[in-house]
């Protein structure tokens, strides 16, 4: 009883706080390929993503736990008047335990933030061109908005998602579909990410 009686006192203290315990699996991507990128929800500890840089295209990757399997994201940071092109849908997880790599197809592409790991939010003014066969990542794809043209961005970001079957495996290793940037072919390396675990407190608006 008196151990029950101190856990209510520290959820109490941590909901006063504006803070709930939390017990969270993450992936990590490895820094000898990119750069680890954190934001305000990141708890210090959780990184929101891998950045990798090829040829001047951004792309920011994460694996993320969703019930049995995982998603991995996918955000490309394209520039003004680059046409970009994905090769493929295929995103490719390799266990690298002898098994077949586990395959994730890319159905969307948003323009808002990240995709939805169980469907997409069918706003065609938040979609892009992933319409076979072009697969493009380009201002001229995207639909007109009921307000009028888009806004100006140096930089345009596209989101994409693909759910993959790993089982939470400790780790695993991401292959994307190569990128094609004004008619230039970019291939990215397979990436590892590790699996990790956050035991702590974490802010209650995040």
């Amino acid at each position: 009883m008196l151990v029950h009686a101190r856990f209510i006192s520290v959820w109490v203290a941590a909901l006063i706080a504006g803070c709930v315990p939390l017990s969270l699996p993450y992936y990590v991507g490895d820094e000898s390929v990119g750069r680890l990128t954190y934001n305000s929800c990141s708890l210090g500890a959780i990184p929101e993503g891998l950045v990798v840089s090829r040829a001047g295209i951004e792309l920011l990757i994460s694996v993320q736990p969703r019930r049995e399997d995982e998603v991995v994201h996918v955000r490309y940071d394209i520039g003004k008047d680059h046409r970009a092109q994905l090769a493929g849908r295929e995103v490719a997880i390799d266990l690298r335990d002898g098994s077949a790599p586990r395959i994730g197809t890319i159905g969307w592409i948003d323009l808002w933030d990240r995709v939805k790991e169980d469907g997409y939010v069918r706003l065609p003014a938040r979609r892009a061109g992933l319409a076979a066969p072009d697969l493009l990542m380009a201002d001229s794809q995207l639909p007109t908005l009921p307000t009028g043209p888009r806004p100006f961005l140096a930089v345009r970001h596209y989101w994409v998602a693909a759910h993959v079957q790993t089982k939470h495996a400790d780790r695993v290793w991401v292959k994307l579909p190569d990128l094609t940037v004004d008619g230039a072919t970019i291939m990215f390396p397979e990436i590892r990410f590790e699996r990790r675990l956050y035991v702590g407190l974490a802010p209650l608006n995040c």
